[in-house]
């Protein structure tokens, strides 16, 4: 399997690890102190960031959190993005749970996203997303989600915040790829799964 996150997803698949668990184990670890990457001068429709929540699920396999997997994986010119912090609570929890094999391919996935450094209190995912110049924020957390919530971020922050079904519905790779590329939608370019 030539995608590393493709890969380190069948690893922890593969092992069945519960991700009611696998989560518990990642929410437990203390996120490292980091300095904060700065912010970049725009967004791009083309980076999408992903929360721990989301992640974990797409890492087990599970639900609409792994469609979105999919749907990124499968596009290689979507830039998947991330908190340093939520890299490092994953990378620890699949040592505890699952084994350094599985870690070190989830280590290799982290290669292929934008691991943004977050400040100290800020929401990890939400943080990644203004700092990484993420358009798109994937999470289950309903503070975010919410209308209310919605209309302060998008004109704020100019980040949309949805569930993974409700990305799964509006984020359209074709319509992304053709104004990003002034040029016709090929299809997905990566293999996935």
């Amino acid at each position: 399997m030539s995608d590393p996150w493709a890969a380190a997803v069948a690893a922890v698949t593969d092992s069945a690890v519960d991700s009611g668990r696998l989560l518990a184990a990642a929410e437990a670890v203390a996120p490292p102190s980091l300095e904060a990457t700065p912010v970049p001068a725009e967004r791009s429709i083309a980076r999408v960031a992903l929360d721990l929540s989301v992640l974990i699920d797409d890492l087990c396999g599970v639900g609409a959190a792994y469609d979105v997997g999919e749907r990124l994986r499968a596009h290689g010119w979507i830039e998947p993005v991330i908190a340093a912090s939520t890299a490092a609570r994953i990378q620890e929890a699949l040592v505890t749970m699952v084994g350094a094999g599985t870690a070190d391919a989830w280590a290799a996935a982290t290669e292929r996203m934008h691991v943004i450094s977050v400040p100290h209190g800020d929401h990890p995912a939400l943080a990644a997303a203004y700092r990484g110049g993420a358009r798109h924020l994937v999470t289950d957390d309903e503070a975010l989600v919410g209308a209310e919530t919605g209309a302060t971020l998008g004109p704020r922050v100019g980040v949309s915040a949805r569930t993974p079904p409700a990305f799964l519905q509006l984020y359209d790779p074709a319509a992304a790829y053709e104004a990003l590329f002034d040029d016709a939608y090929p299809g997905p370019d990566a293999e996935v799964s």
